[in-house]
């Protein structure tokens, strides 16, 4: 092992030191992910946090290209977000599309090359109420509830490129017991279907069928454990088991 790759390893723990805990509880809500980076580190993250009131905030990102320039400005997000949570606690910025938009400019600031996709949310699980805004994160993510599927599909700009983006905020009621189902980009790379179109329906078909937790979804898909992967993949669920 070559001294560029001990580095890289030794920055793939840091990585993964940085993530919130897999398969974490707060309340009735439940949380898991898997994130296979294309290399050795990787530019997909998550990231969970409750706030002292009891909501909740979570995102998924990814940031442009992978390997260490794209792990390094995953890390600047999660440093720049964990920054913002106190103005979102204390409803400075009321609305997930104000943090992004803070986000977005902080990320300016720092001149990167890189921009960054994220899917910003804000749960409230003593209302069952979500609030959410997207920065041109695709595949939108998947809600699971009532038997009901929905895309939570709409979005604006990435990121870190454009001086004053408009992004919106979003609010929707939940029932007691959902499953909401994210994706990064690189899990289309690896499916075989010949359309963007075609492998969405895939994506939905399974989570129809009940395969709505990350260890079934990446068996279903042929990640688990999957190398090599021409891009970053990375797949977040947060269950309400309504109890």
């Amino acid at each position: 092992m070559d001294l560029v790759e001990r580095d890289q390893f030794a920055g793939q723990r840091v990585q993964q030191n940085l993530l919130p805990s897999s398969g974490a509880k707060i309340g009735k809500l439940s949380f898991d992910y898997r994130i296979l980076p294309s290399l050795i580190l990787s530019g997909d993250s998550i990231e969970f946090v409750e706030l002292s009131d009891g909501r909740v905030v979570f995102y998924i990102a990814d940031v442009s290209g992978h390997g260490a320039a794209g792990a390094l400005v995953s890390v600047l997000v999660k440093g720049i977000c964990a920054g913002l949570m106190t103005d979102i606690e204390k409803k400075v910025l009321e609305h997930p599309s104000s943090v992004l938009e803070a986000l977005n400019s902080a990320l300016r600031n720092f001149d990167i090359d890189q921009h960054v996709t994220m899917f910003l949310g804000i749960l409230d699980p003593k209302n069952n109420e979500l609030h959410f805004s997207n920065a041109a994160h695709f595949p939108a993510p998947i809600l699971m509830a009532d038997q009901s599927l929905d895309y939570l599909e709409f979005g604006s700009l990435p990121l870190g490129i454009y001086q004053s983006p408009d992004y919106q905020s979003k609010s929707l009621h939940l029932p007691n017991e959902y499953t909401i189902v994210m994706f990064s980009d690189g899990v289309l790379e690896t499916m075989d279907q010949p359309t963007i179109k075609d492998k969405e329906e895939r994506l939905q078909l399974l989570v129809k069928s009940g395969k709505r937790d990350v260890d079934s979804l990446a068996k279903e898909l042929g990640i688990d454990g999957a190398r090599n992967a021409p891009d970053d993949i990375a797949i977040f669920t947060i269950t309400s088991s309504g109890r």
